[in-house]
């Protein structure tokens, strides 16, 4: 969720496609009038059980590789504070400012969906806390190690909260996670700082793997402790965590930047082939909702490759002139990045509250559909979920995250002036 690198402005313009992405999944599910009548799982919004037509939903419940997309511009963007510094110069970051600009990143603007998503005066009032102590571990984002209340429910868990917050509290393991891992690998460092720093990148996807199959074969007890809370969320996502760390160390050594940026293009390739895995991976029937252990293997073991191909040519070729990195850098997308943030955090709320002014589905007493709204009106339902979602998140980045992270690097500069600078001697 971190704002690119002013090097790396092609992220930003990722950051939008993915977050888009992200939308539709939630929306088209919700609109089946858009796509035909053939109706086949059941998906719950609006107060609404409704059925998803059967010609798209193999590829609309696909496009959450937009959450995975992140993990990666994640992976990349925070472990190259370390590695970076490191490998140039044998400096590392100090701790306290990263700590602090990694909590500004993330806490103020969650708190606000979270608090105005929870009281029913504000017209939503559909966040509920159903743990004890609940709304303590939302606002700090460790409910996924306390797990007291059990459903049958899909994961087996009566989450609450805001419904996208799960891939926060891995974002902030991740932010955790990172710190350590690089100070075992500064350890082991010694005059082959690259190697190292590499090998102990590349050796975090084995580890997500794993835990992958621990969390799609998991049991009722792996689920309620606190390592079923690691495994669920952090370690499945440490295959795209990791993807992206390998990318930093691979970025931030000096030897290799003129190969990878002859291996990063043309980024055509990269994404013709990213399309082509894409499609590979939808190929499959795929009932969200009901997805077997080996689906759901299968998905989040191919997503993380989508999300890779998608984002190497723009890490390992900055800047580069070819159309794809040209649309990426274009300003609306730029923009819509810098708030996408604010996009994630909200559209959800924004959506439900939309379908249930103008529901897509109506059922009769025998929950038969008897009416569905046409392709026009859903697409102006979709429309304006859309358009209130922009203006809400640009608020969010005008008046809460982008005064906060500049009151947050003002604070940091105040600290380096004391010190002298924010990086140490390795």
């Amino acid at each position: 969720m971190d704002r690119a690198d002013t090097r790396y402005r092609e992220l930003d313009g990722l950051r939008a496609l993915s977050v888009a992405a992200v939308f539709v999944f939630h929306v088209v599910p919700a609109t089946p009038s858009l796509f035909g009548r053939g109706w086949n799982p059941t998906w719950q919004v609006g107060g609404l059980e409704i059925d998803p037509p059967l010609q798209v939903y193999e590829y609309v419940f696909h496009l959450n590789v937009g959450v995975q997309v992140f993990f990666v511009l994640s992976g990349f963007l925070i472990t190259s504070m370390f590695v970076r510094p490191w490998l140039a110069d044998g400096l590392t970051p100090e701790l306290a400012n990263y700590t602090l600009r990694r909590t500004a990143r993330i806490f103020p603007a969650y708190w606000v969906v979270l608090f105005v998503g929870s009281v029913t005066w504000f017209g939503l009032g559909e966040i509920d806390f159903p743990q004890p102590f609940g709304a303590w571990k939302h606002a700090t984002l460790t409910y996924y190690f306390f797990r007291e209340r059990y459903s049958p429910d899909f994961g087996g868990i009566d989450y609450g909260g805001l419904s996208v917050s799960w891939s926060l509290v891995a974002e902030i393991t991740f932010y955790a996670f990172v710190p350590l891992w690089f100070a075992v690998v500064r350890r082991r460092g010694g005059d082959d700082r690259a190697r190292v720093a590499t090998m102990a990148a590349a050796g975090c996807i084995p580890v997500g793997v794993v835990c992958v199959l621990v969390f799609a074969y998991r049991t009722p007890w792996q689920v309620r402790t606190i390592f079923g809370g690691l495994v669920t969320v952090f370690g499945a996502g440490l295959v795209s965590l990791g993807i992206g760390m390998v990318f930093a160390v691979l970025v931030a050594d000096p030897n290799r930047r003129d190969r990878l940026r002859s291996v990063g293009e043309p980024a055509a390739r990269w994404w013709g082939a990213a399309g082509l895995t894409f499609v590979v991976l939808a190929w499959p029937e795929f009932p969200y909702l009901q997805a077997s252990s080996g689906q759901q293997v299968w998905q989040r073991l191919v997503q993380p490759v989508i999300a890779a191909l998608l984002v190497a040519p723009m890490v390992f070729a900055p800047g580069a002139a070819s159309r794809v990195h040209r649309t990426l850098r274009s300003r609306p997308l730029i923009w819509i990045g810098t708030i996408s943030y604010g996009i994630y955090l909200w559209h959800t709320l924004i959506i439900n509250r939309a379908l249930e002014r103008w529901p897509m589905v109506t059922r009769g007493d025998d929950g038969a559909i008897v009416d569905v709204r046409g392709a026009a009106s859903a697409l102006a339902v979709v429309a304006v979920a859309a358009a209130a979602t922009l203006i809400v998140a640009a608020a969010s980045w005008y008046l809460i995250e982008r005064p906060i992270l500049q009151c947050a690097g003002r604070l940091g500069r105040a600290r380096r002036r004391r010190q002298g600078s924010t990086l140490a001697p390795s």
